[in-house]
């Protein structure tokens, strides 16, 4: 086991927030949440080697506080406004947790084949720690989630963790683009600080495009998707400040934030965050639809642009290249076959056992919907359905509510839906991201904007000017 220098900082700080300051823990996890490659501690070496990330770290310790002061006052505090997501939330970890049984049922009668492409080797599957080591991950997951909800319900705590998330999306964006500035200066880039943990699936920061001289971008984060993920689903809070009535920060500071993420995801050169941001805009585009909003410039404005990508791509070798490995060319490429394989397999073992699967975090399969349907079976799928649809219902009948732009844009619920919708689209492109805590973060904070009492106003218009 190996300390990290940032691990020597934060130990005895989470020790002493969560002792003595509950709300400095609360918001560190809020801020640390994007940090997937930032380890306080790391365990093993080589390719079994893996890394205690800030996130885990202080998310066990609020749990632990939390189950503390539940025995303390023998009940658990649960409001009821949030009740019912929270509900779906657990059942979903019941049934989780009743699925690592599959394994002790099925015992080596099922081969796993190996998610490697060129590796075709299959491994009987048994129980194992991993199963345990998954549930553990999950159960901090929906604890984070629960917690975020339950602490967030008032309009000034919403907007002040609203506010915690900005920050934190800055700086991730920031040292993104300076990450870029290293490698263009030929500078030695700092990985120890944020890049700390030694998993294998942590090196994302020194990867290149099609193995090339162009480094990729992944920030803090543990690779280029994961990273656009996670600003992902802060840049709508930014839009509050594009309706004229609406800020976080203030209305300057939000719009150079959005800018500066925006360069930051276009320039980690991922295919995830140009999908998520072109999902974001279409939202935009189809409520400023609604609202009546949307001058001939909104219409026109795509399409000058997309003429000019075009004769880019067709005139400018550069960009024909970037484009092509960026996007054109995965859909072939070997991360996409790989991809491609765990899917195709998983669902096979999906039929085999569709109703628990084959046990959770047995199975790897990149994308949402067969990894759930493979580890945890139809139960699985339909409990973490009925999560996501409460919320989205929940939000959606607020929206309905608005009536005009400036309302809309201002208002926690309309800005969650819209960071929930892109968040769960990734989601379902990468891969379920249980492990991380920004997915929770934003889980979170949905539960409590579908429950916000904005009788005083929203905090995007009044409380933060």
């Amino acid at each position: 086991m190996h300390i990290t220098p940032i691990g020597l900082l934060l130990i005895p700080f989470g020790i002493l927030a969560a002792i003595s300051f509950p709300r400095i823990l609360f918001a560190s996890i809020l801020f640390f949440a994007p940090f997937t490659a930032t380890a306080v501690v790391n365990v093993g070496s080589g390719q079994n080697a893996s890394g205690i990330t800030v996130y885990v770290y202080l998310a066990i310790l609020l749990m632990l506080r939390g189950l503390c002061e539940s025995l303390w006052r023998l009940r658990v505090a649960i409001p009821r406004a949030i009740s019912k997501p929270v509900m779906y939330l657990f059942l979903f970890f019941a049934v989780c947790g009743v699925s690592i049984a599959m394994p002790l049922w099925i015992d080596g009668k099922l081969e796993i084949m190996s998610p490697v492409l060129i590796d075709m080797t299959t491994t009987p599957l048994y129980f194992s720690s991993k199963n345990v080591t998954g549930l553990i991950y999950l159960l901090l997951g929906v604890c984070t989630a629960t917690a975020v909800a339950r602490k967030t319900l008032k309009p000034q705590e919403f907007a002040a963790a609203i506010r915690i998330c900005m920050w934190s999306g800055l700086f991730v964006a920031i040292w993104a683009l300076l990450q870029l500035v290293c490698y263009l200066l030929h500078i030695p880039y700092p990985a120890f600080l944020f890049n700390s943990s030694a998993a294998p699936s942590a090196q994302g920061f020194i990867g290149t495009l099609n193995e090339g001289s162009l480094r990729r971008l992944s920030s803090v984060a543990v690779e280029p998707s994961i990273m656009a993920a996670s600003l992902l689903g802060i840049l709508p809070f930014c839009l509050a400040a594009f309706t004229g009535s609406g800020q976080v920060l203030s209305r300057r500071t939000d719009k150079w934030i959005l800018a500066i993420m925006v360069a930051a995801l276009v320039l980690s050169t991922s295919s995830t965050a140009l999908i998520g941001l072109f999902v974001i805009a279409m939202i935009y585009v189809r409520y400023n639809i609604k609202f009546r909003k949307l001058s001939v410039v909104w219409l026109i404005l795509p399409l000058i642009l997309g003429g000019l990508c075009v004769v880019a791509y067709l005139f400018v070798p550069p960009v024909t290249a970037l484009l092509n490995v960026t996007l054109l060319d995965k859909a072939g490429g070997y991360s996409a076959l790989e991809r491609s394989k765990t899917i195709i397999y998983a669902f096979s073992y999906f039929l085999q056992y569709p109703i628990l699967g084959v046990g959770w975090s047995s199975v790897t399969s990149h994308d949402t919907i067969v990894r759930l349907l493979a580890n945890c079976g139809l139960l699985g799928l339909l409990a973490f359905t009925a999560i996501i649809g409460s919320i989205t219902v929940r939000l959606l009948r607020r929206v309905s509510q608005f009536k005009n732009k400036a309302e809309a844009f201002s208002n926690p619920a309309f800005l969650l839906y819209i960071a929930l919708v892109v968040t769960i689209v990734v989601a379902v492109i990468d891969g379920f991201p249980y492990v991380f805590g920004y997915f929770w973060v934003t889980l979170g904070l949905a539960i409590s904007a579908s429950t916000l009492n904005l009788e005083n106003g929203s905090p995007f218009r009044e409380s933060l000017k």
